[in-house]
């Protein structure tokens, strides 16, 4: 009776403490955002600014239309090469399992400056061999969402390979039964039930490439085939800035919040 008090104290301190810590971390990573914001109210009520003026002037439209292109072929190629990974991570037992696993997630301790000088001298050596042209312009875009895809694939695999393991395997053997191949069970079967990991998936992997900006500033040098990353900003215009190129991250956001939450737990049971 002692020892389940004194569990009960511990538990309770542990929780009090991890509550008191997880506040402290929620303020001090709110403080850059509230300055942000108040700067840019300031900016806003002593500047006599004007929001359509201001989106003109500064070439908005051409970055936020770039930067979805982006993001949108990087998603779409992530998720297309992720998903069968990430299927063979979860249901196959081959020899090397863990071995490859482990590579799979080396990717991700490799900062993305590393990849700075090999893909600036890998592009240029391919456009000199090809004669195709990837500085600014469109080709250097699939260019750069195969990198993102790459670059980001040991996290999308990762992501959903912990929903396609909360999927019952008895729902695939039942499908195999009926003559269901392979691809008929992951396009019929899986997708439509793990719909909520790949929002989640492709929702993070969005604000990864969204935000990125140090591979696009080596193909992209011209102001109209920048993205909203390296949208310019002067003077006191930069604490508008930032704000206005976040707001299309929080309207998706918005939109798929739902399956983004039930996503967040729905590859969280165990093997």
């Amino acid at each position: 009776m002692v020892k389940e008090e004194m569990c009960k104290t511990n538990d309770s301190l542990s929780d009090k403490i991890a509550d008191r810590i997880l506040i402290l971390f929620i303020a001090i990573s709110i403080i850059p955002i509230i300055t942000l914001l108040n700067a840019s109210f300031n900016y806003i009520i002593t500047d006599n600014f004007r929001m359509p003026q201001f989106v003109r002037q500064q070439g908005f439209m051409s970055y936020l239309k770039n930067s979805i292109f982006l993001s949108s072929m990087s998603i779409i190629l992530g998720l297309a090469i992720a998903l069968p990974a990430a299927y063979a991570l979860a249901r196959y037992k081959f020899t090397g399992l863990n071995m490859f696993s482990i590579f799979v997630v080396f990717p991700l301790l490799i900062p993305t400056i590393a990849y700075f000088l090999p893909f600036a001298v890998s592009i240029k050596r391919i456009q000199d061999i090809s004669g195709i042209k990837f500085y600014n312009t469109y080709n250097g875009y699939y260019i750069l969402a195969i990198m993102y895809a790459v670059m980001y694939l040991p996290f999308s695999i990762w992501m959903l390979r912990g929903f396609i393991v909360s999927i019952p395997v008895e729902i695939e053997e039942a499908a195999r039964v009926d003559g269901c191949s392979t691809f008929g069970i992951m396009a019929r079967i899986l997708l439509p039930l793990i719909s909520s990991g790949i929002v989640v998936t492709a929702m993070l992997l969005l604000m990864l490439v969204w935000d990125e900006r140090l591979l696009v500033d080596v193909l992209m040098t011209s102001d109209n085939m920048k993205t909203v990353a390296l949208w310019p900003s002067y003077d006191n215009n930069r604490f508008f800035a930032a704000p206005l190129s976040s707001i299309p991250i929080f309207a998706i956001f918005f939109v798929v919040q739902k399956n983004f939450m039930k996503g967040l737990t729905g590859g969280a049971l165990k093997e």
